[in-house]
């Protein structure tokens, strides 16, 4: 009578561990898709990004589209800005963690 139990239990747990991968993985999904879809829209033509149906791997790769993006807004400047204003910040961060 006692196996019984645990395995009625065991089988809750089973049950249980199974749902709770299922959920995760529908969650992970949820928040990859449209990661995945900025990628592939990022490497679309103007055509291709608007064309209905839509689709998910472009005919023609444009990666002059990333070219382009350098070229209007320049990223050397801000980035170099924002981490001459970080510096300090980092280094109490990084300074406390090695006393601690």
């Amino acid at each position: 009578m006692e196996q019984t139990a645990v395995r009625k239990g065991k089988g809750k747990k089973i049950a249980f561990r199974t749902l709770t991968h299922v959920v995760l993985i529908l969650c992970s999904l949820t928040m990859l898709i449209p990661f995945l879809w900025m990628i592939s829209s990022s490497l679309k033509n103007m055509d291709e990004l608007f064309a209905v149906p839509p689709y998910w791997i472009p005919k023609d790769v444009a990666w002059e589209n990333y070219v382009y993006m350098f070229e209007q807004a320049p990223c050397q400047h801000s980035c170099y800005r924002s981490s001459n204003y970080l510096r300090p910040a980092d280094n109490l961060l990084f300074g406390g963690l090695c006393f601690c």
